[in-house]
């Protein structure tokens, strides 16, 4: 589809010694991914021939099939921005805009925001239209996420995978668009038409995000951020977060304390998704701000303060923050 992709390994390798050379051509920094990691696992960013062995054998360890490969870094100064997709398995397609998923430790998504902050909208549009591009090749049926690196300030961007589902971070996209994402799956799998759905061909008459709309999604989390982000297990005592205009909070914790929610191994830590949204980005940070400080949670450990740290910090109310800044920070 003429869409820019990152110099890859064209196959899985478990070989230490492929890996290595491919890595020594293609020149430093690279990653090492597993083939069959997901969710940010089995991935390792080396910047140096030092670092090459250990975390290829970390990578191997981390892939079920024990097969990893090796692919150009794109790193300081790149943004990870991902495309919300809609297709009706015709090969008409719709975008919903981007979301910025930048807030990231350990290639592990924190807090997104939509739309993405980068006033080179040319660039974004031309991400926009690769995403597009290729799910109309495949008549791309349902929602799906096509992600890409881009880097404003070298005017590049390439193309890294697609989540054929629903996003956690869908519902930043649903604050600033208006649609039922949740809902809009369920109809297209019944068998109804953009028309029918109301996403003519006009929804994407250009590439501009819907005026006076900005959405930030906070990721709480049962974790100890000052023990290495250790799970926290026991049972949530308290859970109080301010509701009003343009909050909205996914939880299953039970509010009135009737049946607290116990905290095991077994799941993923998440334990809510707060959604804040405002008419302009300014306005969505600092709501973001009075949200977080007048949160209480009790019964166990949370990412409260560093989700109260993120959304103070200068440098993401300028939109200053690519895929290594929260790592870099985090002290």
């Amino acid at each position: 589809c003429g869409v820019p992709v990152l110099e890859a390994m064209s196959r899985p390798t478990s070989n230490e010694d492929e890996a290595r050379a491919f890595a020594k051509r293609v020149g430093f920094p690279v990653m090492v991914k597993a083939v069959d990691g997901g969710g940010g696992r089995g991935i390792r960013l080396v910047r140096e021939e030092a670092e090459l062995d250990n975390s290829i054998q970390r990578a191997i360890g981390e892939s079920p099939s024990r097969t990893v490969f090796v692919e150009k870094a794109a790193v300081d100064g790149f943004h990870h921005v991902e495309i919300q997709v809609i297709g009706d398995g015709t090969g008409q397609v719709r975008h919903l805009w981007e979301r910025d998923c930048s807030v990231q430790r350990r290639f592990q998504k924190v807090v997104e925001y939509a739309p993405a902050l980068m006033s080179d909208r040319d660039l974004v549009t031309r991400v926009i239209d690769s995403a597009l591009k290729m799910a109309s090749e495949i008549r791309y049926l349902s929602l799906g996420t096509f992600e890409f690196l881009v880097s404003e300030t070298k005017r590049e961007f390439y193309f890294l995978e697609v989540n054929p589902r629903l996003q956690v971070e869908h519902t930043i996209t649903e604050s600033i668009s208006g649609v039922d994402l949740v809902q809009t799956q369920l109809l297209l799998a019944q068998g109804w038409t953009f028309q029918d759905l109301g996403l003519g061909s006009d929804v994407n008459a250009n590439a501009r995000p819907p005026a006076n709309a900005h959405s930030i999604q906070l990721r709480l989390c049962a974790e100890d951020p000052s023990n290495n982000f250790t799970l926290s297990i026991g049972k949530v005592t308290e859970f109080i977060v301010p509701s009003g205009h343009g909050i909205r909070v996914d939880t299953n914790i039970n509010h009135s304390g009737a049946s607290s929610l116990v905290v095991g191994s077994s799941f993923d830590n998440l334990l809510a998704k707060i959604i804040v949204t405002a008419s302009t980005w300014e306005a969505t940070v600092r709501k973001a701000q009075r949200v977080l400080a007048d949160s209480r949670i009790s019964g166990v450990k949370t990412n409260l303060n560093l989700l109260r740290g993120i959304v103070t910090h200068p440098d993401l109310m300028a939109g200053l923050v690519d895929t290594q800044w929260l790592g870099i920070k985090l002290d």
